[in-house]
């Protein structure tokens, strides 16, 4: 076995820096801190916050149904159990969830699949006596795997190439009864139990547990193992404590267990009680003590040998060999049928159907976004439609609270309502015929409001193979200078604007237009929008150390006749595309700015040599999106006299008469007359005049003149263009005039009078 095991986990995604820092700090002896562990405190805490490993002390019982259970899944997986290179014991489980122990400071990976263990910190002393307690067990048994698997009575014991993290009870009840490792009593109950759908009352000791461990983001504790402290009880409110449990307190750090989760009116009262400084971190236990079972130990064969399993090898578990995004991405299943119908009004719904419907609803209307808003009184579920946000439904608080909670929990936010965090999962929804299925990725944000609860907000990524053309997708000014640009064999290419401009699309329907057998196309994103084949498409996962300065270092070596970098955000970025755009490639990059001008200022602002840039530059193109007229339900008026000196003003031509919106709208547009929205854009070409304002650093002012006078037209006046064309109207075209332009100055001065 190699020093340094291949991670299996999202939560064993340590880096090797952090291992060599600590091995570089240590001695060869290790030091023991409070309560016997070898790790001080802040390493405690930053273990728990990026594996979810808890601190334990272990009573002086042994759990025998762990070790063996343990042995089991060895015997499946084919690894040795060798405390030299795999230092983990087994010190209970819960339910077919192992809970295995490390004394650290180097904590390897347990050579299973994810979400078959629980990590545990172990002192010392704990650690060495559950050692031998594990190695006397181990002593005298049968390598033979059939005897391991014939005890335990079913599971595959392996997971398959790819699968699917469940989201809900009942997936994630089958998903153990499939892939892991039980009693044959427990598996046999379990079975019954899903075909008559019983309460988590009704399931094997430990399974209610063990499905909210593999859905949410919480840590499971094997209670009948640990020696929790009664003095430390005095922390916990009398009427809790029969409910809850401290596991470890270290430094007004608690680790608390219960029996369901989240406990919200529970923390509530903890924090009251506890005042300021304190952090409650929460556990899962299981519901029932799992004090009566009998020991599970397999009959000793006639000769003592100990239990020598094939060492890790061709053997082991394909699970290790699977994506990481395929690992820990979730998907939510929502089928047209159920959900589409659903009333909101209704009180005897569960929490998670809310959400669901709420979710089925955005994704079928066409929504971007998606926001989950617990209010004081009241919360709110708003949608955005092209561009607006619209209330969905509003709700009672406590109803959207538990909405929330239950959102966070069988998305991967986890259950801390005290700290944003970030997340992803998948939406499949199965229409009512094939042509209706659609598949969306979804990126969270859990944002914590009022100290109390958090806010969500679910941003809506359609998983498309297919974008619009260049040629319906850009105003025909614009199109005819991209077309030009792109037909260059390198050089680089600036798409500019806000957040929600339509940059991403409108790039890849230029890199549609270049997806030729004959390019190496390879993009450098965050996240991944159009999944477009043959093009290599990078994302930056934070979540496993994928960062884009890592992506950035990598992009150059991949030898790319085109490339697209996401957002230019640093100077290391801005040098990166500019090498590519000098050295023979075809080079696009996004930036959040305002016009074509302020592209070029941020480029040098960032740290980008003039001379390169000025040699370097194809095309800037800046872009907003507007809506688009509903055309079935638009109303035409004749252009008032305002509007018409707004034409002349800006040198356009003026139109007789222009659209407006209906504000009934109609069945086709929703009632917004508006549908969908369409690209309003100025192009900067990188003409000689323009590579020598480049190289003196110009003035916005400067560019701004020169495309004036090439009739150039900005973002505004292409809006206005377009309204005067019938694609849009004229006060969705005002929302990009800008604050000052014009006689709105004067009018605020004689209105102050």
């Amino acid at each position: 076995m190699s020093d340094e095991p291949q991670l299996v986990s999202e939560r064993w995604s340590s880096s090797l820096e952090l291992r060599r820092a600590h091995a570089a700090n240590r001695s060869s002896a290790p030091i023991a801190y409070a309560g016997g562990f070898h790790l001080n405190s802040s390493e405690i805490f930053e273990y728990y916050r990026t594996h979810r490993m808890y601190p334990v002390r272990l009573a002086s019982a042994l759990d025998t149904d762990g070790v063996l259970l343990y042995a089991a899944w060895a015997a499946s997986a084919g690894f040795t159990f060798n405390p030299r290179e795999t230092p983990w014991v087994p010190v209970g489980r819960v339910g077919p969830v192992l809970v295995l122990g490390q004394v650290g400071p180097l904590p390897r990976n347990p050579p299973l699949p994810w979400g078959t263990f629980q990590p545990v910190l172990l002192s010392g002393e704990d650690y060495q006596r559950q050692l031998a307690h594990v190695t006397l067990v181990m002593e005298g048994r049968s390598p033979n795997e059939e005897q391991w698997r014939g005890i335990l009575g079913g599971g595959a014991g392996r997971f398959p190439d790819k699968l699917v993290v469940p989201t809900e009870r009942t997936s994630a009840l089958r998903f153990l009864v499939e892939y892991y490792l039980h009693r044959k009593e427990e598996k046999e109950s379990l079975a019954g139990c899903l075909k008559e759908n019983v309460s988590d009352e009704s399931l094997p000791a430990g399974y209610s547990a063990a499905w909210r461990f593999l859905v949410g983001d919480y840590g499971v504790v094997p209670v009948g193992t640990l020696r929790l402290e009664p003095a430390d009880q005095k922390h916990i409110p009398e009427p809790l404590r029969k409910k809850l449990s401290i596991v470890q307190a270290i430094d007004r750090h608690l680790w608390i267990t219960a029996p369901s989760l989240p406990q919200s009116e529970a923390e509530d009262r903890m924090y009251a009680e506890l005042g300021e400084g304190w952090t409650l971190h929460w556990l899962l236990r299981s519901a029932e003590e799992s004090g009566g079972r009998a020991p599970l130990i397999p009959p000793l064969p006639t000769q003592s040998t100990k239990v020598i399993i094939s060492a890790l090898g061709s053997t082991r578990t394909p699970f290790l060999d699977t994506k990481a995004e395929e690992i820990a991405e979730r998907e939510i299943v929502l089928e047209e049928r159920k959900w589409e119908p659903f009333d909101f009004r209704q009180r005897d719904a569960q929490p998670d159907d809310y959400w669901r419907a709420a979710l089925f609803k955005a994704v079928d209307a066409g929504s971007t976004d998606l926001h989950f808003e617990p209010g004081v009184g009241m919360g709110l579920v708003r949608y955005r439609m092209d561009g607006l946000l619209e209330e969905m439904v509003e709700l009672p608080a406590d109803v959207c609270e538990a909405m929330v909670n239950s959102l966070m929990t069988q998305t991967g936010l986890g259950s801390d309502r005290y700290r944003p965090k970030d997340g992803s999962f998948t939406v499949r929804v199965i229409g009512k015929t094939p042509a209706r299925n659609r598949e969306v990725r979804v990126r969270s944000n859990a944002y914590p409001v009022r100290g109390t609860t958090q806010k969500i907000a679910l941003r809506l990524l359609a998983k498309q193979d297919e974008v619009p053309q260049m040629e319906t997708l850009l105003p025909p000014t614009a199109y005819a200078f991209m077309n030009r640009a792109i037909s260059r064999p390198e050089g680089l290419i600036l798409v500019c604007g806000p957040t929600g401009s339509g940059k991403t699309t409108t790039i890849f329907s230029c890199l549609a237009e270049l997806n030729r057998p004959e390019y190496n196309i390879t993009t450098l994103e965050n996240p991944v929008e159009y999944v477009i084949p043959r093009i290599n498409q990078g994302e930056v996962n934070e979540a496993r150390q994928v960062t884009w300065e890592d992506l950035n270092t990598a992009f150059l070596r991949q030898d790319p006749d085109v490339g697209l970098i996401g957002e230019i955000r640093d100077a290391e970025t801005a040098r990166t595309v500019l090498r590519l755009a000098n050295t023979g490639h075809l080079v696009f990059g996004s930036l959040h700015t305002k016009s074509c001008p302020t592209s070029v200022i941020r480029m040098l602002d960032l740290g980008a040599s003039a001379l390169m840039l000025s040699e370097a530059l194809l095309l800037v193109q800046s872009q907003r999106l507007v809506r688009r007229v509903c055309p079935r339900c638009y109303k035409e008026t004749e252009t008032t006299t305002i509007e018409k000196e707004l034409y002349a003003r800006h040198s356009l031509e003026i139109p007789k008469s222009l659209r407006r919106a209906d504000c009934k709208g109609c069945e086709e547009c929703r009632k917004r007359g508006y549908r969908g929205r369409i690209a309003a854009a100025e192009i900067l070409p990188n003409a000689p005049d323009v590579r020598v304002m480049i190289e003196k650093n110009a003035p916005s002012r400067e560019y701004l003149q020169w495309m004036e006078d090439r009739g150039l037209r900005t973002v505004f006046e292409n809006a206005l263009e377009l309204a005067a064309a019938g694609k849009t109207t004229i006060e969705e075209a005002l929302t990009l005039q800008d604050a000052w332009d014009g006689k709105e100055w004067d009018k605020l001065l004689k209105t102050s009078k």
